[in-house]
């Protein structure tokens, strides 16, 4: 059935996009570690903090696109981690560049209006996926090269509880 979308599916659809987004983010900032850490630190104690926090600047000023290029032309992402991150490239220029273009009519039928928050949902699951794996893939390098990762860990949690104001 052909009709406009509801204020509500409206809504919906800003929400899960601005949602997307956000965790995209995630996966960028997390990819920059990842690339920081096995690409240009090889040992923990290899820079100090201030040339860490360039390298960092340094790193998240590249495009996510080409990021993904850098890490997967440098190894530093297993192979099935670097197959995922391309495949979410595709889908982020999709979501960023493509999904009006592409898909706009889509939002006037009921079937296609499903398609369009089925494709930026699983979008979001796979953003969360990421994040999640990257993680790990961090936390076992910085194992590997010495680093006590239980350190970090309490220390984002008491970071993330003051930043809440439950200090």
């Amino acid at each position: 059935m052909q009709r406009q979308m509801t204020p509500d599916e409206l809504n919906d659809l800003y929400h899960a996009i601005g949602k997307a987004v956000w965790h995209l983010q995630y996966v960028e900032e997390g990819l920059s570690y990842l690339y920081l850490y096995k690409a240009k630190f090889k040992k923990a104690s290899s820079v100090n903090e201030d040339e860490a926090e360039k390298a960092l600047q340094s790193v998240q000023k590249k495009t996510l696109g080409g990021l993904i290029n850098e890490v997967i032309k440098k190894q530093v992402a297993p192979q099935d981690l670097a197959f995922r991150l391309e495949r979410f490239n595709a889908d982020r220029r999709w979501l960023i560049h493509k999904s009006l273009i592409e898909d706009g009519d889509s939002l006037y039928s009921q079937s296609g209006r499903g398609e369009v928050f089925a494709r930026i949902n699983n979008f979001i699951e796979d953003a969360i996926g990421l994040q999640k794996d990257i993680g790990k893939e961090i936390d076992e390098y910085c194992s590997s090269i010495g680093m006590k990762v239980s350190v970090y860990h309490t220390n984002a949690e008491q970071e993330l509880i003051k930043l809440k104001g439950l200090e």
